[in-house]
């Protein structure tokens, strides 16, 4: 019986685990290997969106980058987007801004702010524009995939650093008939004790 009881507990700890569980941040795509993520529709496709963090390495000149980001599940909805931008601020690349997309154009009543380059880990759910603008919050929520662009607002061609990196924060909703692996512990190890069990009773 003690025998049984270390079981039992070894099993309550694995049915707690979670079916996957990643502080990783994931490169969903990166323009230097899958080549330009220019303006035309529908621009550049990316690795499917993930559950946790997601970033979306890039780097921009005169035309826009636009991204379309299917997600690995049933839908997704996204909780923030950092943007990251490298430049010196005199050349190249000075201001940038995001816009967004759903099936028929441009979401939101407001003008996205600019930002100026350089900066880091600039959130674009923050100020007059994000989830509580009028039509975003249907982008942003419960989506099988996201549209959208970052901009050059002012740019003066090649001569700076014009690199970025996108860090898209997202909670994904999967479906599937196959149990989680929590409970595939849980169900292995119950047959583990009826195992343990009925040795004793036999022996």
């Amino acid at each position: 019986m003690k025998i049984n009881a270390k079981l039992l507990k070894i099993i309550l700890l694995l049915s707690l685990l979670p079916a996957s569980a990643s502080a990783v941040a994931i490169t969903i795509f990166d323009e230097s290997i899958d080549g330009d993520a220019g303006s035309i529709h529908p621009g550049a496709t990316t690795v499917g969106l993930t559950d946790g963090s997601n970033i979306i390495v890039g780097s921009l000149g005169y035309d826009y980058d636009y991204f379309r980001v299917p997600v690995d599940g049933s839908s997704a909805t996204i909780t923030d987007m950092m943007l990251t931008f490298e430049g010196n601020g005199s050349s190249g690349v000075r201001e940038v801004f995001v816009s967004f997309y759903d099936s028929e154009g441009k979401v939101g009543s407001s003008t996205p702010p600019n930002f100026f380059v350089p900066f880091s880990d600039q959130s674009l759910f923050s100020g007059s524009f994000g989830p509580s603008t009028p039509g975003f919050s249907e982008w942003a929520n419960n989506q099988t995939e996201f549209l959208f662009e970052i901009v050059p607002a002012y740019a003066t061609g090649a001569g700076a650093n014009n690199n970025y990196s996108l860090q898209i924060d997202a909670t994904v909703v999967q479906y599937s008939s196959v149990p989680d692996t929590g409970s595939t512990a849980a169900l292995l190890g119950l047959g583990v004790v009826a195992l343990a069990f009925a040795r004793c009773k036999l022996g």
